[in-house]
């Protein structure tokens, strides 16, 4: 979604209140975020959290 919307690892991360480091392990699964962060980072994308959870499920089905 990040991507899609032409925003970079740090841009986002801003909105979301998160360092870069932190979205940049959240965003390649090699950290489990809060519920709190969840909810910051789709409010960072101005999607609700289905939204952003079917994006996560479609991402994990591509090879």
């Amino acid at each position: 979604m990040r991507i899609e919307r032409g925003d970079t690892q740090e841009d986002l991360s801003h909105r979301a209140g998160l360092t870069v480091a932190a979205f940049a392990r959240i965003e390649r699964g090699h950290a489990n975020p809060t519920w709190t962060t969840v909810r910051r980072i789709a409010a960072a994308l101005e999607v609700s959290l289905a939204a952003l959870g079917e994006a996560v499920e479609r991402s994990k089905s591509r090879p």
